[in-house]
């Protein structure tokens, strides 16, 4: 993407430049047919930037030329290098989220199936047959709230998260 960016942005600007330099040979050969009485159009630049000086001569006309285009480079490999870094910032951090989001998904399921396995070893029988393994999770869950009271899952699963982030 930053290539595409910097490849257009560098054709956009040479194809001004070319048509600045082709405008401005127009430009000298027009003003070559003109005799010493006669009013001289001025020199227009390539880009539609103000340029606080006198650049009609061909000495301050070239080196405004190349400014123009330097200072145009310039900011805009600034431009896209900060945007390239922001972009690659944020596609880290959504990276870092969705990793934080499946340990935390992780670490419930562990903790609900501690509590449903120590649940079924108190009472010596299987609550979800192993045939019927659809949504299993969400039954397994289930059993655990309707058997233990929301403080005890609560301090289970926060036990759980503990030993994860030692």
């Amino acid at each position: 993407m930053t290539a595409s960016f910097i490849f257009f942005g560098w054709l956009t600007i040479g194809n001004t430049n070319v048509y600045g330099t082709i405008m401005d040979l127009r430009w000298k050969a027009e003003v070559a047919t003109l005799n010493d009485t006669a009013l001289i159009p001025s020199r227009t630049l390539p880009q539609p930037i103000y340029i606080p000086w006198n650049y009609q001569s061909d000495a301050s006309y070239i080196s405004t030329f190349v400014l123009e285009t330097v200072g145009l480079l310039w900011t805009g490999h600034i431009v896209m290098t900060i945007d390239t870094f922001i972009g690659s910032v944020i596609l880290h951090m959504s990276t870092q989220f969705a990793i934080l989001r499946e340990a935390l998904i992780s670490a419930y399921d562990r903790t609900m199936i501690r509590m449903y396995e120590g649940e079924r070893l108190d009472a010596d029988s299987s609550l979800i047959s192993i045939a019927d393994n659809q949504n299993i999770e969400d039954r397994i869950a289930q059993i655990v709230r309707t058997k233990y009271p929301q403080i005890e899952v609560e301090r289970q699963l926060e036990s759980t998260l503990i030993s994860c982030i030692r």
